[in-house]
């Protein structure tokens, strides 16, 4: 029997700063526990990244939209997320696969700027 997957379906956590555009062109944002990762271009969710064990309330990419036009070639993007109990997940992306690079704790983070 051969399974291949066909569908992944997120809902964005309802909090201000969830949403970030990366340079890459992939839009991330929380979805309960875990990270999601969006495609426009397909209008796909391409991968959930799972890690947090409380709601996520932001994600910021590095770099992020703003600075496209030097990040377009790169095949490694760095996304930051954090949750509500504080800790931060730095993730390195690749369309490849996706990895914790390092997770901190703060005791009160509220946004990622």
């Amino acid at each position: 029997m051969e399974v291949e997957r066909v569908f992944i379906g997120a809902g964005c956590n309802r909090v201000v700063n969830n949403v970030s555009w990366g340079a890459s062109g992939l839009v991330s944002f929380g979805a309960q526990n875990a990270v999601a990762i969006f495609c426009p271009k397909t209008a796909q969710i391409l991968t959930t990244l799972p890690g947090h064990k409380a709601s996520v309330n932001c994600t910021l990419w590095l770099p992020n939209s703003k600075f496209a036009f030097k990040a377009k070639q790169l095949e490694q993007h760095f996304l930051l997320s954090g949750d509500a109990e504080g800790v931060i997940i730095l993730w390195e992306y690749s369309l490849v696969d996706a990895k914790v690079v390092i997770c901190l704790f703060q005791h009160s983070l509220v946004t990622l700027h």
